[in-house]
C-alpha cells in the first residue's frame, strides 16, 4: 500500500548473479507475483514511491517501469525476490 503523502521518486535496482544490471529512478514499477504452493495462478503488483517496507516473491514474467507516464524499462525477468524500503525497490533475480 502506498502512502501518497511521501511521494517522490522510486529507485529501482535490478540484481542478478552477474551483479547489478540496472539502476534507475521511476515513479511506477510492476511485475508478476506467484500465488499458491506451486507458484502458479499469481497476478501483478505495482510499486510506487511511499510504498511500505515489504519483501515480495517475484514470478517469471514482464517487468515494467515508468516515470511521468513514459515507459523507461520493459523486459522479461525470472523468479526471485523484491525488497521495498525507503523508496528503493531492489529486485534479486535469477
Amino acid at each position: 500500500m502506498a502512502d501518497t503523502k511521501t511521494g517522490g521518486v522510486l529507485t529501482l535496482r535490478i540484481c542478478t548473479p552477474a551483479g547489478v544490471t540496472d539502476t534507475l529512478e521511476c515513479d511506477s514499477v510492476s511485475f508478476a507475483i506467484p500465488d499458491g504452493a506451486d507458484g502458479s495462478g499469481g497476478g501483478r503488483i505495482g510499486i510506487r514511491p511511499g510504498h511500505i517496507a515489504a519483501l515480495i516473491a517475484v514470478a517469471p514474467g514482464r517487468l515494467e517501469a515508468s516515470r511521468g507516464g513514459r515507459e523507461l524499462l520493459r523486459r522479461e525477468i525470472g523468479q526471485g525476490f523484491a525488497s521495498v524500503s525507503d523508496n528503493t525497490l531492489t529486485l534479486l533475480l535469477e
